[in-house]
């Protein structure tokens, strides 16, 4: 489908897509990234941007930690992202409405998008949002870090970030963590119980209060405690 159109100039792709892949088996990072090497071979361009949007969030909440393919597919795309030195990830979760799988905030969408195209497609420097690097245990907690933060992580509407949870080898032993933003970290309270792994925001429609100073927020994770 794409081939007819490799004649054509592109400075980069926007790709809004994958709700017809969750629940599906097996990686969708893996497809994703087969597909950005395959669009820049068709196209010429070895370096080729692509942004990707993350899902938007839709369906049920979650008053305890679940299982959730919408939260699984965002995290595979965050990887899928994070493999590719020319992709970015453009982060919808809070932008989208719980009832309708097509959310009504395309502006705050787009504006999303050109920052990220900014600095993808044209050089600059500014960062595309907050993009988690790993956990880490500490003597003070366990330790959320993150780059890509403009100024300091902040929440809002409260003194604690929502969403976090502590697990350890199986579902059953996720439970949502007392965390506090610090700087471009978040410090989760270690509550004594197993913790092999932090996840963030794993649900459908997580509900979140964590930016930073451009109003740009982390999307779902699950990373491994180190």
């Amino acid at each position: 489908m794409i081939a007819p159109l490799r004649d054509y100039g592109l400075t980069g792709v926007a790709w809004y897509q994958g709700e017809a892949d969750v629940g599906r088996p097996g990686s969708y990072a893996d497809p994703l990234g087969a597909m950005m090497r395959g669009w820049r071979a068709q196209f010429r361009q070895p370096e080729l941007p692509f942004l990707i949007v993350s899902l938007a969030n839709f369906g049920p909440s979650a008053s305890k930690p679940v299982v959730s393919g919408w939260a699984d597919l965002r995290d595979q795309q965050r990887l899928g992202v994070g493999r590719d030195a020319n992709a970015a990830l453009v982060i919808a979760m809070d932008l989208g409405e719980r009832l309708d799988i097509h959310p009504a905030n395309k502006i705050e969408l787009g504006s999303r998008l050109a920052r990220a195209a900014e600095a993808r497609a044209y050089g600059s420097s500014t960062p595309v949002g907050p993009e988690v690097v790993g956990a880490r245990r500490t003597a003070n907690g366990i330790e959320v870090e993150f780059k890509g933060v403009t100024g300091a992580l902040q929440t809002w509407s409260g003194t604690r970030a929502l969403a976090f949870e502590l697990c350890g080898t199986t579902q059953k032993s996720c439970r949502y963590a007392d965390a506090v933003a610090s700087g471009a970290n978040v410090r989760l309270v270690d509550d004594g119980k197993p913790v092999t792994r932090v996840r963030y925001a794993w649900a459908d429609t997580p509900v979140t209060n964590l930016y930073d100073e451009a109003q740009l927020p982390p999307g779902p994770f699950e990373v491994p405690v180190n």
